[in-house]
C-alpha cells in the first residue's frame, strides 16, 4: 500500500498539489488521470522520489520515503521503485505516449498480468480514459492539485466526470462491465 498524506508541492508561487491525501491499494493497477496540469506527473514523481518532498508524507508498505531518509536510502528507494524486477511497485508516467494501439494494448496486458499473477502494485499516469477504464482497478482523478474522485473505473468514468474534469461532453457506454468513452 502507498499512503500519501497531506502532500503539498509548489513550483515557484504556483501550487501544483494542495494538501492531497490518498491511499493506493497494494496489488492493483491504479491510474492517475486528469486534465493537463492537474498534478498527475508531479504526484508520481514525488512518490518515486524523483522530486524533493516539500510538505506531507509518503509511506510505502509502512516505510516512509520522506525527507528523513539518508541520501543512500533515498537512492535505494528510487532504484527499487524504478526497476520493477526489484520491487513490488511499478510507477509509470504516460508509458503509452507515442505507442500505436498494438503496442499500447500489449503493454497494458503485461501490466495487468504483473498485477494479477505476480502481485505487483502499479501506479500509472494515463491520458487515455479508455485504457484507464479497460485495464485498471482504481482510477484517481486529479483536478487543480486535489483528488476530485477515486474508485473503480465503473464508479468514476461517467459523462459528468468527463464534463467536470476535462470540460468535454462525451457519451459513456458500458461494455463488459467497463466504461467506454465514445470519441
Amino acid at each position: 500500500m502507498i499512503s500519501v498524506q497531506n502532500l503539498t508541492h509548489q513550483l515557484g508561487q504556483q501550487t501544483i498539489l494542495n494538501e492531497l491525501s490518498l491511499i493506493i491499494p497494494k496489488g492493483k493497477v491504479t491510474a492517475l488521470v486528469g486534465a493537463n496540469g492537474a498534478g498527475k506527473s508531479t504526484l508520481l514523481s514525488l512518490i518515486a522520489r524523483l522530486m524533493k518532498l516539500q510538505k506531507g508524507q509518503i509511506v510505502i508498505d509502512n516505510m516512509s520515503v520522506g525527507d528523513t531518509l539518508s541520501g543512500g536510502q533515498r537512492q535505494r528507494a528510487y532504484v527499487a521503485m524504478t526497476y520493477a524486477q526489484n520491487t513490488d511497485y511499478m510507477l509509470l508516467d504516460e508509458p503509452l505516449n507515442n505507442m500505436d494501439i498494438a503496442a499500447s494494448r500489449a503493454l497494458m496486458r503485461v501490466l495487468r498480468d504483473l498485477c494479477e499473477h505476480h502481485g505487483r502494485t502499479i501506479v500509472i499516469v494515463l491520458h487515455d480514459i479508455n485504457y484507464a477504464s479497460a485495464y485498471t482497478d482504481n482510477v484517481v482523478a486529479l483536478a487543480e492539485g486535489k483528488i476530485d474522485q477515486q474508485g473503480t473505473p465503473l464508479d468514476v468514468v461517467t459523462s459528468a466526470f468527463l464534463q467536470r474534469i476535462y470540460g468535454t461532453a462525451a457519451k459513456v457506454h458500458i461494455l463488459d462491465n467497463r466504461p467506454f468513452v465514445q470519441v
